[in-house]
């Protein structure tokens, strides 16, 4: 909850996101742990983007994930690069953040790819991405992880 609360403090900071493009973007993630049982699941995120420009963004994300040997909540901040093509916009990401859960809290990264359809043109995403995440909060070890993110984006502010 607490990364959460940090997340929306960030957003509502910071007046200059009623001016500037960015969107919203709901969704679900399903992770794919290595090693030990325990380590798969899944669960809600969501994140808030600012785009510069077509191509540069920042996202700021909060992940609340279900796993066999408890929950884990993540906020990440992640510098992503866009390829503004005319049908979809694929891009690559990069995020460094924090996740706290029943077995630990530490620090995380992750690494991935993914694309932007148009579902209605201006108004509504749909967004995919399959990321490789490292996350050392664990007592028993290090995760590295795969996930696959699917959610819907709402474009918001001046375009």
């Amino acid at each position: 909850m607490k990364y959460l609360l940090a997340t929306l403090a960030m957003i509502l900071a910071t007046p200059v996101w009623a001016q500037a493009p960015f969107d919203i973007t709901l969704g679900w993630n399903e992770v794919r742990g290595q090693g030990d049982a325990g380590r798969d699941g899944g669960g809600a995120w969501f994140n808030l983007r600012r785009s510069f420009g077509d191509v540069h963004g920042v996202e700021f994300e909060y992940t609340r994930s279900a796993f066999d040997a408890g929950t884990r909540n993540a906020f990440a901040v992640n510098w992503v690069q866009t390829n503004p093509e005319p049908l979809w916009r694929p891009f690559f990401l990069v995020g460094l953040g924090l996740s706290d859960g029943e077995e630990g809290n530490g620090a995380m990264a992750s690494v991935g790819f993914g694309g932007r359809w148009e579902l209605v043109p201006g108004r509504l995403d749909l967004r995919a991405d399959l990321r490789y995440r490292h996350d050392s909060a664990a007592t028993k070890g290090a995760r590295n992880e795969g996930v696959l993110m699917i959610g819907i984006g709402i474009p918001l502010g001046v375009r």
